[in-house]
């Protein structure tokens, strides 16, 4: 799914992600919104929600989370000269994005097709790079300046 997003964002789409949601939902046009009644990908039931407080109740939620949540694969935006404001590498910047989607280490390095060792010596460096205590902040101040 990642490669259809990085598709996607090339195209001009915007992405966010925003660990620890719990619900699912596809509103159209602020007048129609269709949500999954489980999680589980298998159960095919869902609620159809017309024009009603609900409905205007999960957009705004829908805006809110929208709000909160950090751009994936953005852009990066123009900075200073040196080392630590120049552009980060392919890598480095999806290694970002799959640490701010909140995944283990050992599942990061899986995608990346990398060793979990090889995975925490990129984010140590990345770590150095950014000037960041904890995978928090690095992936905050990466985003702050674009780099997600």
């Amino acid at each position: 799914m990642l490669d259809d997003i990085r598709r996607l964002v090339a195209q001009g789409e915007q992405a966010r992600v925003l660990p620890g949601l719990r619900i699912k939902l596809a509103i159209a046009d602020d007048a129609l919104a269709l949500m999954p009644l489980s999680l589980d990908l298998t159960d095919g039931r869902a609620a159809v929600i017309r024009p009603s407080s609900l409905l205007d109740a999960l957009t705004d939620y829908w805006r809110l989370c929208w709000t909160l949540a950090t751009p994936l694969l953005a852009p990066p935006e123009p900075t200073g000269s040196g080392e630590e404001s120049a552009d980060p590498g392919e890598e480095d910047r999806l290694l970002l994005a799959l640490l701010v989607s909140g995944l283990k280490d050992e599942a990061i390095a899986r995608r990346l097709g990398w060793s979990v060792r090889t995975m925490r010596r990129r984010m140590s460096r990345l770590h150095d790079r950014l000037g960041a205590a904890n995978r928090f902040q690095a992936g905050a101040i990466a985003a702050r300046r674009g780099w997600i």
